[in-house]
């Protein structure tokens, strides 16, 4: 029997006619497993602020792994003392996240974008990232002062709208099961609540092999 042959204007047809929408939140991908990934309870209680609530989601790309955590400062509180943990003035733990390696991975890479510059009275815009062994530090506590602080950056300036700050020598946590928290990178004039302001911070994680 003979060959059929399909010409080149029919196969680019059929290949038009592909259905080329993929949902990845549901579709497990060779090079893109848990795409987008998000993570309930990934932050802690004493983020939320007035604004939208905190969210945290995991990309994995081979063996690279970017955690994103999404900050609306709003009506979050910052006290006046480098090192102390940005949270709500009503409590409630503040952790950006519990650390798991096999979660997120030996951090090569830390990026935080603002996409909405923070404001208030006497407005801090300088901030660092710390890790200490306490899951239950709440606003104005003092992370640099935990048991065994790590710090995972210090921006050491403040930040424009627009700008990603990147840090290539990130730190590393102290151990698995650690928090991270968003901190003051520098003493500022009373202890205020921010008005506005969003930050993207993200992790990037490389697995172990």
């Amino acid at each position: 029997m003979g060959t059929k042959r399909v010409g080149l204007a029919r196969m680019e047809a059929l290949m038009e006619n592909l259905k080329r929408d993929l949902d990845l939140q549901s579709t497990t991908l060779t090079a893109a497993k848990h795409a987008g990934l998000t993570v309930d309870g990934g932050t802690g209680a004493g983020l939320a602020g007035t604004g939208t609530a905190p969210s945290q989601s995991i990309l994995t790309i081979e063996d690279q792994i970017i955690t994103t955590i999404k900050i609306d400062l709003a009506g979050l509180k910052k006290e006046s003392d480098e090192g102390d943990v940005i949270g709500l003035a009503s409590g409630g733990a503040a952790y950006l996240m519990i650390y798991n390696p096999n979660t997120h991975g030996v951090f090569h890479k830390i990026e935080i974008s603002c996409v909405e510059l923070p404001t208030g009275t006497n407005v801090l815009k300088d901030f660092d990232i710390i890790s200490c062994d306490e899951i239950n530090l709440a606003q104005a506590g003092d992370a640099a002062g935990a048991t065994n602080p790590v710090s995972i950056t210090a921006m050491a300036g403040n930040i424009a709208l627009g700008q990603t700050y990147q840090d290539l020598t990130a730190g590393q946590p102290n151990a698995s099961g650690d928090a991270l928290y968003l901190c003051e990178g520098a003493t500022s004039t009373n202890a205020q609540l921010y008005t506005a302001g969003m930050l993207i911070i993200r992790f990037y994680g490389s697995r172990t092999f």
